[in-house]
């Protein structure tokens, strides 16, 4: 098949956390697996567009700091953004603002569909269709299981995607057409579904013990509370050994790295093979992203929450601890008389998940539906297994030998 027959996706994401990009890779490496070599595809942040100023350009670090020092302020504004007149009126400064480098990208690439996973960029999509801009369908995958943001909800879209019954409720509740809200799920990495290794093959292939219960404790610079629970762990003397990736955030992997190690760990800066480490792990720990808790699901393991971003991420904490799914907690410093008992973790299977959900982005590849791997929740299905242990902190308990400790630092990526 030629270029020219290609089917063309365009994909509109954002660096403003993990969640957006992963779900934007998601779609992308579900397309070329579904359709090899017939769909050509390009990710592409409107926010690097020449037009756009500079003090209006992403600056990751910026947004992760202040999540990080000022929550209050977050959850704040994120609620005072998502009352009707504000964002009507934060919409038009997008439109303003994004409306060229929107109109630029589509135009140049000439896509067949248009996925945005960022909503940013949904308004600017329609001013520009109003203008006379090129207009091709819209397909919007929302990110946030719980209180979304109300501009995911644009009319401009043809279909909007959906990972709950909450937020397909949302939708209709703000005008949209009933036909055109699919509940689908969030769309996750393929790899989380198609690897048939088992935990004692992934675990070997990371140089650790392929019997050995493994924790996974994933952060990143929006996480508060990794390094408390990782000393929770490590003082732990729960028969386990430990996979921390730090999400990038070389303050925190120098921290880990100059811990002093009770417990077997594999350290990494930025892990960009997520798959393979859920793989091996029995249970994550971590913050309530929609992202992160979407993957953790696709991977049949019961997920720790030990931080959440209010507003935007309270919605996903609320809606997975309801169900079952995981447990939240606030580690507590270890050493203290008594120490800190972790919440019992439940034992989810797959059942709960559905991995290969269908989610539909646009117009037919030779009659065939366009679909990304998604999952839609629903109440879990709990195996018979034996719940995960209470991870207690014990005090000044240590073993006398100082456990391996591998670190791994690999290349960063946007991803």
């Amino acid at each position: 098949m030629g270029s020219a027959d290609l089917k063309r996706v365009l994909i509109l994401t954002s660096d403003m956390g993990y969640g957006h990009r992963s779900a934007a890779n998601a779609v992308e490496a579900a397309l070329h697996n579904r359709y090899p070599g017939q769909v050509s595809t390009e990710i592409v942040n409107a926010f690097d567009h020449r037009s756009v100023p500079s003090w209006m350009k992403e600056s990751p670090g910026t947004y992760d700091r202040v999540v990080r020092e000022y929550p209050e302020l977050v959850q704040r504004g994120y609620g005072a953004v998502n009352r009707s007149l504000p964002t009507t009126v934060f919409e038009m400064g997008l439109a303003a603002v994004l409306g060229e480098a929107v109109a630029d990208v589509v135009t140049s690439m000439a896509p067949h569909v248009v996925v945005v996973t960022n909503p940013f960029f949904l308004a600017p999509l329609k001013t520009s269709y109003a203008r006379g801009g090129s207009r091709v369908p819209v397909v919007t995958t929302v990110t946030d299981m719980g209180d979304v943001l109300a501009m995911w909800f644009n009319d401009v879209s043809t279909y909007t995607l959906v990972p709950t019954q909450r937020v397909h409720d949302l939708a209709v509740e703000h005008d949209l057409s009933s036909a055109s809200v699919r509940m689908t799920g969030i769309p996750v990495n393929p790899a989380l579904a198609d690897d048939t290794r088992s935990k004692a093959e992934v675990r070997s292939s990371l140089q650790l013990d392929p019997d050995r219960p493994t924790v996974l404790v994933v952060g990143s610079k929006r996480v508060n509370n990794l390094l408390t629970a990782v000393a929770v762990l490590n003082h732990s003397n729960l028969p386990v050994q430990l996979i921390v990736a730090a999400g990038g955030d070389d303050e925190t992997f120098a921290a880990l790295q100059a811990m002093d190690w009770h417990l077997p760990v594999r350290l990494f800066n930025f892990a960009d093979d997520m798959p393979s480490l859920m793989r091996a792990a029995d249970v994550l720990v971590g913050k309530s992203g929609g992202l992160i808790v979407n993957e953790t699901l696709a991977a049949g393991l019961p997920m720790l929450l030990i931080d959440v971003i209010e507003g935007q991420e309270s919605g996903t904490a609320s809606f997975v601890t309801a169900t079952s799914m995981c447990s939240a907690s606030a580690p507590k410093t270890p050493g203290r008389p008594g120490g800190h008992a972790l919440p019992t973790m439940p034992r989810i299977s797959r059942g709960g998940w559905r991995p290969r959900a269908k989610a539909e982005l646009g117009p037919d590849i030779d009659g065939a539906p366009q679909r990304s791997y998604g999952g839609v929740c629903r109440e879990p299905s709990h195996s018979s297994v034996p719940s995960w242990p209470r991870l207690t902190a014990c005090g000044d308990r240590r073993p006398s030998v100082r456990s391996p400790v591998r670190q791994e630092s690999l290349p960063s990526s946007t991803s």
